[in-house]
């Protein structure tokens, strides 16, 4: 299994995270949370800058280039504040790896 939580990095940086963890796992599952480029301008807290958050449109062109199916989306998270409840969003990567 692979676990990548909250690795915000620039895009091509964490693309090659991403293909080094790939070439460690020869069969089972990766496992990715984010914080979703989405954040930045509709939810809370995160990383302020749009390119150390994560675009759908680029996890599901590396899955594709990796032959993987992979489910990717984002979903929202109460996260409490001293004003009261805001929301995350988050990018969720799940994907199954078999060897060939």
């Amino acid at each position: 299994m692979l676990l990548i939580c909250y690795l915000q990095l620039p895009w091509e940086e964490l693309k090659q995270a991403l293909d080094n963890g790939l070439s460690q796992v020869r069969s089972g599952h990766i496992f990715g949370v984010w914080h979703a480029l989405r954040n930045v301008t509709e939810g809370y807290g995160g990383p302020p800058s749009p390119e150390l958050n994560v675009d759908l449109v680029n996890l599901n062109s590396w899955a594709a280039a990796n032959n993987l199916n992979a489910t990717i989306e984002e979903r929202q998270r109460r996260v409490e504040t001293a004003d009261g409840p805001r929301f995350a969003i988050d990018v969720i990567f799940q994907a199954e790896v078999t060897s060939d």
